[in-house]
């Protein structure tokens, strides 16, 4: 998340790049008021419960531990007993339990493995915070969480990026080619020390969920794999573009203007915009006022905010 400017140093996320880029107004809602939509978010809370168990089972194989089913079953169910799922509807224990027994079956060979770090741990849930050069006397630092690295026989190292959905089909897999996460999080491999390896590339592995009909909950698997390595150029690419969307946000930042893109954003595919509501009243104050009003909620969330001191690049 962003930082006070006199501080000069400036941390950028893939999440707040997206703001930038989509929104001005929308990334200075929720990064500088700092202020996010007070209401139940139940497809974020199932994927991060799909998340949690997957990772588990992954740590366990990397370390030559078994991980059952009913282990797995074991940590959902106690996810979703400290995070209440009344309004989940049919996002709720069983649709997940129902998801990581199939998901299991589907990779039931994985055709990966999971990179050990140099101390001998699971490469997975990786935080890091790196240095990315300076905009206008500003310092930049470009931080995230890797979900997991993988290498695959003949191919080199991977991104592995777990990415839970209820919207499949080509646009999905076109979305995830265009969006600068994954050249972003092979750019961060190859310059974190602790890392220092190019990567050949990232996979996107999809689980799909739908809500289910006459025939049962629709699930759906895939995985594919997007090559950043050659041609050459793309990792140096994306971080010259990065630059660029900073410091575009840096001006707007030192003007204390924050444009509206209205119409292209507003309505989209997942729904309306969480800050549609003060974004459509007619008078700034009337926005402050909406803002400020319990239907929002202070904005605390941050990639690093579960990371270890060990997995995070010095700065």
């Amino acid at each position: 998340m962003s930082e006070p400017l006199d501080q000069k140093t400036f941390f950028v996320d893939n999440s707040l790049l997206e703001l930038i880029t989509t929104c001005p107004y929308k990334a200075w809602a929720s990064s500088i008021l700092r202020r996010r939509r007070a209401g139940d978010e139940p497809a974020l809370r199932f994927g991060t419960h799909i998340h949690s168990v997957t990772t588990l089972k992954d740590r366990g194989e990397c370390l030559g531990q078994e991980v059952t089913y009913e282990q797995q079953v074991g940590l959902l169910e106690k996810d979703f007993l400290e995070n209440p799922c009344e309004s989940e509807g049919w996002r709720n224990f069983a649709t997940a339990a129902e998801v990581i027994r199939a998901y299991n079956l589907h990779w039931g060979l994985e055709h990966c493995t999971t990179v050990r770090l140099k101390d001998g741990t699971p490469a997975t849930e990786l935080s890091f915070a790196l240095e990315a050069g300076e905009v206008d006397g500003v310092r930049i630092v470009y931080c995230g969480k890797i979900d997991r690295l993988v290498t695959y026989p003949g191919e080199g190292l991977f991104v592995f990026d777990r990415k839970t959905t209820s919207v499949a089909g080509d646009t999905f897999w076109v979305d995830k080619e265009m969006n600068p996460q994954g050249r972003g999080y092979c750019w961060a491999c190859r310059e974190a020390p602790q890392i220092a390896q190019e990567p050949t590339g990232y996979v996107i592995d999809m689980l799909c969920t739908r809500p289910p009909s006459k025939t049962g909950t629709a699930i759906e698997f895939g995985r594919r794999k997007y090559h950043t390595k050659v041609p050459e150029g793309q990792l140096d690419r994306w971080h010259s573009n990065m630059l660029e969307q900073v410091a575009t946000w840096l001006w707007y930042c030192k003007k204390n203007v924050f444009p509206r893109h209205h119409a292209m954003h507003c309505v989209h595919k997942y729904g309306m915009c969480e800050y549609i509501g003060p974004c459509r009243e007619l008078t700034e104050a009337k926005s402050l006022e909406a803002l400020a009003s319990g239907d929002f909620k202070d904005n605390t969330w941050s990639p690093l905010s579960s990371a270890k001191p060990a997995e995070v690049s010095p700065i």
